[in-house]
C-alpha cells in the first residue's frame, strides 16, 4: 500500500510527457508536518517508530526536527516538532481537463462528454430482446445500453449502489486561497498543522504572468460541529461552513506572526467521498451491493470489457494518492487484466460482501 501511494508521482510524471501536457503545475515539493500539541507530538513519533518498522526499505524515511530546531527552521513559534518527506502538488482541474481534450482529438466517434445528464437509474436488461448490452442506463436525456457500467461518482455512489449506502459518503470539505508573506522557502513546500483532531494544510502556488501568487489553504474540519461530523453527509457544495471559514480566515497570523496581515481573495468548498474504513474501493461491484445480477443475461452478450457494474471511489480526502492509480486499477481489471493488477495493487481497496459488512461509519467517528 504504502509503495502504491509513493508511486503516484512518478505515474503522473510520465503520463504528462507521453501526452505532452507541461501547464498542470506539477513541482516536486517537501512536505512539512507542524506539530504544535504535545500529545500529538508524542502520537507523531510513535507513528513514525512504527512506519519505520514495517515500511519497505524502498520508502523514504521522514525527518524528523525537534522544537527548537522547527521553530528556526519553519518559523512557527509554537512548533514542538515537524517532520519532513518528499512531495508534489499539481493543479488536477489541468492535468484531467487536459487529458480529456487530448482524448476527444484521438476518438471523435466514439468518446463522448455529456454534461448536465445525470445518470437516474440502471436496469437489468430482458435477455429475451436483441439488446446492445446487458445494462440500461437511464437519464433525462435517454437511456443508454452498456455492457459495464463505471461508477466514478465517488461521493454519490450511493445513489445508483444501495449497498454502499453508509459506505462511501459525502463530507463538505472547505478550501481559501489568501495573500500572506511568508519565507521564500514556504514556495517549495506543502505544509500541514496536526493537531489531535485533524489537520489543516496550505501550498504556495507561484505567481506567473496571468496571475499573483496565493496560498491555498484549507482543512479545519474539525472546527465544525460535533468535531466536524456536522460536514458528514452534506451532498451540496452551495454553501460554507461558518466556523470553519472563520478559522482558515485567522488560522496563518495566529500560526507565524500576527502582525503580518493577510488578505482573503475567495473561499469555496468541495464535496469528497469519504470511506467508513479510510480505503478507497475499487473494482467490480457484487450484485448484492447493487441489486442488479447480470449474471443470467449477459451470456450472449460479447466485446472487450468484461459485463457487469465497477466502482472507483472513497479517497476520504486522499484523491492526489489514489485516484489515478486506482482508476488505472480499474480500467485494466474491466479490460480482464485483474491477474496482472494484482501484482501492483493493494488487495485491501478490493469490493467483497464481507468488507461492506463491516465498513460502519460509527467505527470512523471512534477514530476521530
Amino acid at each position: 500500500m504504502l509503495r502504491f501511494r509513493a508511486s503516484q508521482i512518478s505515474e503522473l510524471l510520465k503520463v504528462a510527457q507521453d501526452e505532452g501536457l507541461n501547464d498542470f503545475e506539477l513541482r516536486e515539493v517537501e512536505a512539512v508536518d507542524v506539530v504544535c500539541e504535545e500529545e500529538k507530538w508524542n502520537v507523531t513519533k510513535e507513528e513514525l517508530r512504527e512506519f519505520d518498522r514495517i515500511a519497505p526499505v524502498d520508502i523514504a524515511r521522514p525527518k524528523v526536527w525537534e522544537a527548537a530546531a522547527a521553530r528556526d527552521e519553519f518559523e512557527v513559534p509554537k512548533a514542538l516538532g515537524a517532520v519532513t518527506y518528499p512531495a508534489a502538488t499539481h493543479s488536477t482541474y489541468k492535468l484531467i481537463t487536459g487529458l480529456w481534450q487530448k482524448l476527444l482529438e484521438r476518438y471523435p466517434t466514439t468518446l463522448h462528454i455529456e454534461t448536465l445528464t445525470p445518470a437516474i437509474q440502471i436496469n437489468v436488461l430482458d435477455k429475451s430482446e436483441p439488446t446492445e448490452g446487458c445494462l440500461q442506463v437511464l437519464t433525462p436525456r435517454g437511456t443508454i445500453e452498456a455492457t459495464a457500467v463505471a461508477h466514478c461518482t465517488n461521493s454519490h455512489t450511493g445513489h445508483l449502489v444501495p449497498g454502499l449506502r453508509g459506505k462511501i459518503f459525502p463530507v463538505r470539505e472547505q478550501m481559501t486561497e489568501q495573500h500572506f508573506e511568508l519565507s521564500p522557502k514556504d514556495s517549495l513546500r506543502s505544509t500541514a498543522f496536526l493537531w489531535m483532531k485533524g489537520f489543516d494544510y496550505f501550498i504556495h502556488r507561484p505567481e506567473t504572468r496571468e496571475r499573483p501568487g496565493a496560498i491555498l489553504l484549507g482543512g479545519a474540519l474539525s472546527q465544525s460541529g460535533d468535531d466536524g461530523f456536522d460536514e458528514f453527509g452534506v451532498p451540496s457544495d452551495a454553501d460554507r461552513g461558518l466556523f470553519i471559514a472563520a478559522y482558515l480566515r485567522g488560522l496563518l497570523p495566529t500560526m507565524y506572526d500576527p502582525r503580518r496581515e493577510t488578505k482573503l481573495v475567495s473561499s469555496w468548498t468541495g464535496i469528497m467521498g469519504w470511506s467508513a474504513d479510510l480505503m478507497p474501493w475499487v473494482g467490480r461491484i457484487p450484485a448484492s451491493l447493487t441489486g442488479r445480477d447480470v449474471s443470467g443475461v449477459s451470456e450472449d452478450v460479447t466485446g472487450p470489457v468484461l459485463e457487469g457494474e465497477w466502482l472507483c471511489a472513497g479517497y476520504s480526502g486522499e484523491g492526489m494518492t489514489h485516484a489515478w492509480g486506482c482508476g488505472r486499477a480499474l480500467a485494466a481489471m474491466m479490460l480482464g487484466e485483474g491477474t496482472t493488477v494484482k501484482e501492483w495493487f493493494p488487495e485491501e481497496y478490493g469490493i467483497t460482501e464481507k468488507r461492506a459488512e463491516e465498513a460502519d461509519v460509527r467505527k470512523l467517528k471512534e477514530l476521530y
